[in-house]
């Protein structure tokens, strides 16, 4: 790194940033690394923008819904419309996704399951955000136009 006063604000910078401190390979080099992140950066990453999907046979991604990133991470699966239906296709050994409104303690067992949790309804503070971060279970909540 150049200068321990260097920002670094793009995912470019943080392989290159990372790739040195691995080379260096002291614990003070990993320090200035971990200091030369722009915060902003770490929130692009775990936060993103909307989710996209590039359909078949397309070069540009469409847009398929907006909401709030709740708990970082992937989820992939079947859409469940209920925590029972999460519960049911678990049983069939399929990885599901727990597409509702809203959440509430009556769809916890369901929630714990599921490999991800979409609501139409909800904020960061909201308790399909609350648990699914607690829990470590991807989630985005506030999907408009689901």
């Amino acid at each position: 790194m150049s200068s321990p006063e260097a920002r670094v604000d793009s995912l470019d910078g943080l392989r290159s940033l990372v790739a040195e401190a691995t080379v260096v390979g002291s614990a003070e080099a990993r320090w200035r690394a971990v200091a030369a992140v722009d915060p902003a950066l770490v929130e692009r990453l775990i936060h993103g923008g909307p989710a996209v999907v590039a359909p078949d046979g397309q070069s540009r991604p469409v847009l398929l819904a907006a909401g709030t990133g709740a708990s970082p991470g992937v989820g992939t699966g079947i859409v469940c419309l209920t925590a029972e239906a999460v519960l049911d296709a678990v049983d069939r050994d399929e990885d599901a996704l727990l597409v509702c409104d809203e959440t509430s303690p009556a769809d916890e067992v369901g929630m714990r399951m599921a490999a991800g949790i979409l609501t139409a309804r909800g904020g960061v503070a909201s308790h399909a955000a609350v648990v699914a971060r607690g829990w470590g279970i991807p989630a985005v909540v506030g999907v408009v136009g689901m």
